[in-house]
């Protein structure tokens, strides 16, 4: 991710086992949230994309209602700086980021709507040459040589008739979770906010402008029994845990740190493919997909320190 000065340096006074706790938070949140593109996939055959995101995310944030703490957050939810953050977090990472992610499931398989999104740090680092006018080690040049040399074997084989779109929205809410990565380590390192208010208001707000997006675009559906069940699944867990777990290891990790356990994601997205929808990858489909992610972690892991 880019770093900013101070933002996302971690203070030389956090002890190895915090550290390793947040990497094994990370981790799992990542592992989680790699299991969301199969259900969500299992659903949109009843409801639309749109009305399975914001019943996911309103859901969860229902969930945690009863529990924010309000009263020791006082002083922070009066700051209208940290409200622009929580709004920024929750239009970036819910209704853009998963939003467009949801849909793009219309168009292209879970694995490789997961593959692009693992792709998010070649977004921020050429954000951070373009604007920050920060220099790329040579390190991160061959990440990228070798990121794009993967997502040619990814496609060797061609684009199906409407891949080319969902690839489009797919990239659009890339965009959303760079924002939300962002905001979210600058949130949590000023700690003005415990981790489960900060997890849960941008729920609200995300969610509830999905749901109202969604009764536009795609009407009012009834979920079967079933679907209900995946949302709530999706709500519980794949959003109340994973977020909280991933907002806490924000808490010691950069935004850089935190989004290497990511790169995860693909590999076990594409195993739940393979086991629960059936979706085969071609040998050279993996093969694109492991060099892909490897030069994503050669980005990540090769950026300069912060100053």
């Amino acid at each position: 991710m880019v770093d900013t000065p101070a933002s996302l340096t971690i203070p030389a006074t956090v002890a190895p086992h915090s550290r390793a706790r947040a990497i094994a938070e990370a981790v799992i949140a990542s592992m989680i949230w790699a299991t969301s593109f199969v259900f969500v996939r299992l659903g949109m055959d009843e409801v639309g994309p749109l009305t399975m995101a914001g019943l996911r995310y309103f859901g969860a944030f229902l969930l945690m209602l009863p529990f924010i703490r309000w009263r020791p957050n006082a002083r922070a939810l009066r700051s209208k700086g940290v409200w622009l953050r929580l709004i920024g977090i929750a239009l970036g990472v819910y209704t853009v980021g998963n939003g467009a992610l949801y849909w793009s499931l219309k168009y292209i398989s879970p694995t490789t709507a997961s593959f692009i999104v693992g792709l998010l740090p070649l977004l921020v680092l050429t954000a951070g040459i373009a604007y920050l006018h920060e220099r790329p080690t040579l390190c991160q040049v061959g990440g990228v040589v070798m990121c794009v040399a993967g997502c040619a074997l990814f496609f060797a084989m061609g684009l199906k008739p409407g891949q080319p779109l969902g690839l489009v929205i797919a990239a659009m809410g890339v965009v959303g979770f760079a924002v939300f990565a962002i905001l979210s380590r600058d949130v949590a390192r000023m700690g003005q906010l415990d981790t489960f208010t900060l997890t849960a208001l941008p729920l609200g707000v995300g969610g509830a402008s999905l749901l109202i997006l969604a009764i536009s675009v795609e009407g009012v559906t009834l979920p079967s029994r079933q679907v209900w069940a995946i949302v709530a699944w999706l709500a519980s867990i794949n959003t109340v845990v994973a977020y909280i777990l991933y907002n806490r290891s924000l808490k010691i990790l950069t935004a850089l740190e935190a989004n290497v356990a990511m790169n995860l994601s693909p590999f076990a997205t594409a195993l739940m493919s393979f086991m629960i929808l059936g979706e085969r990858l071609t040998p050279l489909q993996i093969a694109g997909m492991v060099i892909g992610i490897v030069g994503v972690a050669l980005v990540q892991v090769s950026a300069r320190p912060s100053v």
